[in-house]
């Protein structure tokens, strides 16, 4: 992609979305999330708070629920101004109950009810 736009080429927004959202669909989580990362570091776009959930959820889908839940994506988030809100929240009880586990879950739903 970053060649494709070297040589003068649009890369539209929307449409990145929708290849992500195949990728996620076909469940290729490794790939949709290579292009949320790009998106990221192009800082091109507005990133919304649903699209930084998907990517927290591409990533604890591609490399497990420790690395979604790392200081550094969260700090990530907290700096682009999202905190926990009911989408974010809604895609973090998704990627517990993926993985079963039961504690973290409760611990989300108990932060939930704090916010």
């Amino acid at each position: 992609m970053s060649q494709w736009i070297s040589e003068g080429k649009l890369v539209e927004y929307d449409v990145l979305k929708k290849v992500v959202m195949n990728l996620r669909a076909s469940r290729r989580f490794n790939h949709a999330l290579q292009i949320c990362n790009w998106i990221n570091s192009w800082k091109l776009f507005y990133i919304s708070r649903g699209d930084v959930a998907i990517q927290l959820d591409l990533v604890s889908k591609a490399h497990g629920l420790e690395a979604a839940e790392k200081p550094s994506f969260v700090q990530e988030m907290e700096d682009k101004g999202i905190s926990g809100d009911a989408f974010t929240y809604a895609i973090r009880l998704n990627a517990y109950a993926s993985v079963t586990d039961i504690k973290e879950t409760e611990k989300h739903l108990m932060k939930m009810e704090e916010d």
